[in-house]
């Protein structure tokens, strides 16, 4: 996975880092189950990408849950080749963000199911290519920030 743009758990995460950055990310991807930590571009399309196959192989759309170490998170649909993007901030309060597509209707909806357990409904207005997403992604992992690289609604 590319992209072209600048935590559910308290258990300790299972280790990716690659040491010559400083940068680190916890990812979740089921539920109940240790986040992954990376610290690599690499190491985090290398996630991304399993959790994309694991939730194809089960014929489902995964949300997954990306922690940076200021505690923001970003969430993210993995398993096709569109994708939602949501972004809350370390304090949980508004505002919250989603995505913003190309769509200005609800219908189809994106099914998913977070964390592979629990299903849940996006708006098609909230739907983006997942390159885009990534490139969202790619952005987050370096500054921990709400990506500029997309559009955003506020939820």
């Amino acid at each position: 996975m590319t992209g072209t743009c600048a935590g559910r758990r308290q258990a300790a995460p299972l280790n990716l880092i690659d040491e010559a950055t400083n940068y680190t990310m916890k990812i979740a991807i089921h539920d109940n189950e240790v986040p992954i930590q990376v610290g690599s571009i690499e190491s985090l399309d290398n996630t991304i990408a399993n959790a994309a196959a694991e939730a194809l192989s089960k014929r489902k759309i995964n949300v997954i849950y990306l922690a940076a170490d200021n505690g923001n998170e970003i969430s993210m649909a993995v398993g096709g080749n569109e994708t939602v993007l949501g972004f809350n901030y370390a304090h949980h309060d508004p505002p919250y963000f989603a995505s913003k597509g190309t769509s200005e209707t609800d219908e189809p909806v994106m099914t998913c199911y977070t964390l592979l357990e629990h299903h849940t409904e996006f708006p098609r207005r909230c739907v983006i290519s997942l390159s885009e997403g990534v490139a969202a992604v790619h952005e987050f992992f370096a500054t921990g920030d709400l990506p500029k690289c997309i559009s955003w609604i506020e939820v």
